[in-house]
């Protein structure tokens, strides 16, 4: 597998590449064998959210701020599947606070129901709420990452390598624009003391 692996990431923007690299060392332990293309992007980005902060404001104004970079982008705006909080009320009623907040950018917003494979996942230039299961194997131009519980990004124990690989995927199905939006935990603080600082605008 060492000889037979691309040596150069084509899938996503250099910027995005070198973070998604980094990533990989932080959560992993260990650096992928690729390295980053050389195709220009916007840099990634964390926002840090606080508690009561209006997480849907927070995830429209880094959809819009995609679909400035990069004109009728698709956005995945991605959520965790072992996340219980978010039923499918929760994320119809997110759906609902996008879309309205969205509405004067003119950005479809859809939702992927879970049990969806196929139907609204494959529509384009549009937001989708989508979970990262529901990812594996496609690309987005950009992707919206959230996680407002923690959950992602604070887990322990036997739990963590499964919600590391699952925040590897989702992070890496964005081709030129990435955005984390999590609170201020313990995965955070790592990002934040690693060169992930320097490659990702906080």
């Amino acid at each position: 597998m060492r000889h037979a692996a691309f040596k150069v990431n084509f899938r996503q923007s250099r910027p995005l590449g070198a973070f998604i690299k980094k990533l990989h060392e932080v959560l992993f332990g260990e650096s992928p064998l690729w390295e980053p293309g050389s195709r220009p992007g916007p840099q990634p980005r964390v926002h840090i959210v606080n508690e009561g902060d209006d997480i849907a404001s927070v995830v429209a104004a880094e959809v819009r701020r995609v679909r400035e970079n990069i004109p009728r982008a698709t956005v995945g705006i991605v959520y965790d599947d072992g996340d219980t909080t978010l039923t499918a009320a929760a994320l119809e009623q997110l759906r609902e606070n996008l879309e309205d907040r969205l509405q004067g950018d003119l950005v479809p917003v859809r939702l992927v129901p879970r049990n969806d494979g196929v139907g609204q996942i494959n529509q384009f230039d549009c937001a989708k709420i989508v979970s990262v299961l529901q990812t594996k194997g496609l690309e987005f131009d950009g992707v919206v990452l959230v996680d407002s519980t923690g959950r992602w990004m604070g887990a322990d124990g036997k739990a963590a390598s499964v919600l590391r690989n699952r925040l590897y995927v989702a992070a890496s199905r964005a081709k030129q624009a990435l955005s984390i939006i999590a609170p201020r935990t313990e995965i955070i603080r790592t990002l934040m003391a690693t060169k992930l600082c320097e490659l990702a605008q906080l």
